[in-house]
């Protein structure tokens, strides 16, 4: 499936800032943390990157899908999976459809090759949205199809990057730490 991105952009999609405004300081900050991951470990850069955070809006979304657009800039296959099925937000910025996603293809009603998205701007870029919204996506996530997941796309991807919930979701925590 291939998606171009919308060329009249509403106010809640929002291209990469390493596509937009590629000679600015946030695109060359997404660059450097680009080289910084690929040194970082001796031998070979990692392969699969898994971005997390404390708490919603803290701009993970924003990272992950900047971080692939550079990554894929280097010319190689990158794959951006949404695992946050509650509130997903890569579909959103690249405008592309939610129909099936991640919560199929765990689910093992769609094969992940007919779900997988290329964005025809990047070469090299290709998305897994988080699809619909099932009762227990935690579990769903933490099911033994999603190790199954990660070995065919070790094999099809030489990057593979994971946009996850944050780690603190609810208010309960959200209020416990702001009375910190």
């Amino acid at each position: 499936q291939t998606c171009a991105l919308p060329i009249s952009l509403s106010k809640q999609l929002i291209l990469p800032v390493t596509m937009e405004y590629r000679n600015s300081g946030c695109a060359e900050a997404f660059r450097a943390l680009r080289t910084s991951l690929l040194l970082s470990s001796p031998g070979a850069p990692p392969q699969v990157i898994l971005l997390t955070s404390a708490m919603m809006a803290e701009g993970k979304s924003f990272t992950a899908l900047n971080l692939a657009v550079v990554l894929a800039q280097t010319g190689q296959k990158v794959l951006l999976v949404d695992s946050d099925m509650r509130r997903p937000a890569v579909n959103k910025y690249l405008g592309i459809p939610m129909n099936n996603g991640l919560s199929a293809c765990l689910a093992g009603t769609e094969d992940p090759a007919n779900v997988v998205v290329t964005i025809k701007e990047i070469p090299g870029l290709h998305v897994l949205p988080a699809g619909h919204m099932p009762p227990y996506p935690s579990e769903m996530l933490a099911s033994e199809a999603m190790p199954a997941l990660m070995r065919i796309w070790r094999e099809q991807y030489r990057y593979i990057l994971i946009d996850t919930p944050p780690v603190l979701r609810s208010e309960e925590h959200t209020s416990e730490l702001q009375s910190l």
